[in-house]
């Protein structure tokens, strides 16, 4: 059988599309793959996106990859282009800021520069969950049994969307009343200068591997089933990718770098921290998700999955336990005046 000829090298420089976009890459290794179907083999690449996170290394089919030359590059230029333009028009019809609010931290508008693959570091905004102007929502009433109890007080469901799920335009997150109240409880502990006690005693990786475990008990089709994986790794990962920019309090964030200190692993965050800073992850995946060209197709199936995964969530209370936070030390507090 003749040998199948391949078109990059190791540590070669390339444009590798990933989504409508080209980015700058560079070849780790090649293999030959095997068709299933049609048994004929193929050379993939495994391929690092410059900048980027290891996470976000993967196996790319050769016809995703492109030599770098004025071609290619000026192809690179136009995709950008045309994704700008198409971004722009959608953030047009985003609701204006109102000056008044000035001191609250903006929300980021994600479009193709800030979603993957762009370095981290240039990610430009810390998004808070809630603000501080959501404390107008909060109605803090006693119960029959005298003990405080806290509620939405909620004049619309617009405000709603905005206080807790950050809505993007096309792709709506549902939360359930409980995860609703456990966002709220967390953003009153943390303004409380209280914070979560970590490492968690579930982490957010074992969170997701319980999770899948249960999911393939109910015997689903192999196709299901590897969705199944790979919905759940994407969160893993995007979580990684994004919990020191858009998940934590300012708070929180001396925390996160006295964690990570002398670590070059960019997937240990999820072995530190638990349930409620994952919650937090699937407040962002809706503004996230609106602003990717996904299919109506894969948005529904995707939705599915991910809303799957919030009742599963909603089953494991315990993650989410307000006896989790403890008050910051005098030393703590005084690293963050």
């Amino acid at each position: 059988m003749p040998k199948i000829n391949h078109k990059f090298h190791e540590n070669e420089k390339v444009l590798c599309y990933h989504g409508p976009l080209l980015y700058e890459a560079k070849v780790q290794k090649s293999q030959e793959k095997e068709n299933k179907e049609t048994k004929e083999k193929t050379v993939h690449y495994f391929v690092h996106y410059l900048g980027w996170s290891k996470n976000w290394d993967e196996w790319v089919p050769e016809d995703r990859v492109l030599k770098i030359n004025d071609i290619s590059l000026q192809k690179q230029r136009e995709l950008t282009d045309a994704q700008n333009k198409s971004n722009k028009n959608k953030s047009v019809k985003k609701k204006p800021i109102d000056p008044k609010d000035k001191e609250t931290p903006s929300k980021t508008v994600i479009t193709s520069e800030n979603v993957k693959p762009k370095p981290a570091n240039t990610i430009p905004i810390e998004t808070n969950v809630l603000t501080p102007q959501s404390k107008d929502n909060l109605n803090v009433v006693k119960d029959t049994d005298g003990q405080r109890k806290k509620r939405l007080k909620i004049e619309s469901n617009q405000d709603l969307e905005d206080v807790i799920s950050n809505k993007g335009p096309d792709f709506e997150i549902k939360l359930s009343d409980l995860l609703k109240q456990s966002l709220i409880d967390d953003w009153e502990l943390i303004g409380q200068k209280k914070l979560v006690r970590l490492p968690a005693k579930v982490s957010v990786n074992k969170i997701i591997d319980d999770y899948i475990k249960q999911k393939l008990i109910q015997k689903l089709s192999l196709s299901k089933e590897n969705l199944v994986k790979e919905v759940a790794e994407a969160i893993k990962c995007y979580f990684n990718a994004t919990i020191g920019t858009q998940l934590l309090y300012s708070f929180e964030k001396n925390q996160f770098k006295d964690l990570m200190k002398d670590s070059d692993d960019d997937s240990k965050a999820s072995t530190l921290y638990g349930g409620i800073h994952l919650l937090r992850l699937f407040v962002k995946l809706g503004s996230l998700l609106a602003y990717l060209n996904f299919d109506d197709r894969s948005i529904q199936l995707i939705s599915e999955y991910i809303h799957d995964f919030l009742k599963y969530l909603d089953r494991n209370p315990s993650l989410f336990s307000t006896n989790e936070y403890e008050t910051a030390s005098s030393d703590y507090l005084k690293k963050s005046l």
